[in-house]
């Protein structure tokens, strides 16, 4: 049982209490919850408390703008474009790829397990392992030798293990040995790893928590500013000037009136809040937090977007660009694997193609990002008027295009429908001349 004692090593430990950590603070179980009651003259005063989840909403704006639109796949043969299309139509791949990209930019890792579904119709599937329920293992020299996926049942408590190899599949129930299948690809899961890295080169280090700390912050800043309003500003505190009054003054005295001696005063004290100190504190807070997000003030509504052009919508949108750049960089090292996975599998199917045809599927990633739309599309038009660009690329580029092979196919058809109609006409026109030639020749 060799892989219980690598699923408790301190290093995986660590990672995966890690990724739980993260987990824990998505569900609203943030730093500010800890903060203790107060006790306010008599009675215990309950302190604010308050949350945001203003990183969850920052996590999804990153996954939405890779993957919100379906990628498109491209290459030289439509043939094997149409085949790939196929396959990630049947399979789901859609939404499997939203699940990558999700874990991806929460934990900066991700795990697919592509099978074949022999018993519904050979349809390829992908399978995907939660990133704390996974353990990839690596040699000393960095060689991906083999995979752990361990996790626990809530209710009974049974603990599951899946070990991969490259030639079988073992799976464990407490201990015991219940289950061992034949890895049909060859292939271990694919480790989808963030190009910014942690103190172990082969899994990515996740970008919130370096947003965590300024959220907590922010949290507890405006908590005790509510804090700070509801004790001292909303309640003011009676305080005589001159000799003690005998009676005791009660807390919720607003309108009553006391004598007091000659000379002396009564006066409701009230704490002055440093605005000023405290807006300029939360502004920088907040300026860091979208910074180190890459989140543009602008889609939360915490800037005029009013008269933006094409170009500042470019720089608005640049630092979350240059972040869809890196996670489109790790997607692209995971789809290689996973198209290498698909053309075993196909062989295992009857379906034999080459590695060439492999290497030949391209992937187009359609950001969802603002656009001006119309300037894009008028660009394309020159460029095809001048001859410096193909049909194909403009399907590509074009924000109306969904899939491309479908669109190059029903281009040719249409092609194909015009040449008809116009070659039925051209056949028209000479039987009409045939028939007006005859009857001048009768003529004569």
């Amino acid at each position: 049982m060799w892989f219980q004692d690598f699923v408790n090593e301190p290093d995986n430990m660590a990672r995966i209490n890690g990724y739980e950590n993260i987990k824990e603070y998505l569900l609203r179980k943030h730093k500010i919850l800890l903060k203790k009651n107060l006790m306010h003259g008599e009675e215990q005063f309950t302190t604010s408390k308050i949350v945001f989840n203003t990183i969850k909403r920052a996590i999804y704006d990153h996954v939405n703008y890779v993957i919100a639109n379906p990628i498109s796949l491209n290459g030289q043969k439509p043939e094997m474009v149409a085949l790939f299309n196929s396959i990630y139509k049947r399979g789901g791949y859609d939404i499997t790829n939203f699940k990558i990209v999700r874990d991806l930019i929460i934990y900066a890792n991700a795990y697919e397990y592509p099978w074949l579904d022999v018993d519904n119709g050979n349809k390829i599937k992908s399978y995907i392992i939660l990133p704390n329920s996974g353990y990839p293992i690596y040699s000393d020299d960095y060689e991906y030798i083999g995979f752990v996926e361990r996790w626990q049942d809530k209710f009974s408590s049974d603990e599951h293990f899946f070990v991969y190899y490259t030639d079988r599949i073992e799976r464990y129930t407490n201990g015991t040995l219940v289950d061992t299948r034949k890895n049909v690809s060859g292939y271990l899961p694919i480790h989808y790893a963030a190009i910014d890295r942690g103190y172990d080169d082969h899994f990515g280090e996740p970008w919130i928590l370096d947003v965590i700390p300024i959220m907590d912050e922010i949290e507890a800043l405006l908590s005790n500013m509510n804090d700070g309003v509801n004790m001292h500003s909303l309640k003011p505190l009676g305080v005589s000037i001159g000799k003690q009054i005998e009676t005791k003054i009660p807390r919720e005295a607003v309108g009553s009136m006391y004598s007091v001696d000659d000379g002396g005063d009564i006066k409701y004290l009230t704490a002055k809040l440093d605005y000023e100190s405290a807006k300029l504190q939360l502004d920088n807070l907040w300026r860091q937090f979208y910074e180190i997000a890459c989140i543009p003030a602008v889609s939360t509504g915490q800037q005029n977007a009013s008269n933006i052009s094409e170009v500042s919508l470019k720089l608005l949108f640049h630092s979350m660009s240059n972040r869809a750049n890196e996670t489109i960089q790790a997607l692209n090292e995971g789809f290689t694997k996973r198209h290498e996975c698909f053309r075993k599998l196909l062989e295992r199917a009857g379906t034999v193609i080459s590695e060439e045809d492999v290497d030949g599927i391209g992937i187009e990633y359609n950001l969802s990002q603002p656009m001006d739309t119309s300037s894009l599309m008028n660009e394309l038009k020159t460029q095809r008027e001048m001859g410096a660009i193909s049909t194909l690329t403009i399907l590509e580029k074009s924000p109306y295009t969904q899939n491309t092979a479908l669109e190059q196919q029903r281009l040719k058809e249409e092609a194909a429908a015009s040449a008809g109609v116009a070659e039925s006409a051209t056949e028209k026109r000479t039987e009409g001349d045939k028939e007006k030639e005859g009857e001048e020749n009768e003529n004569d």
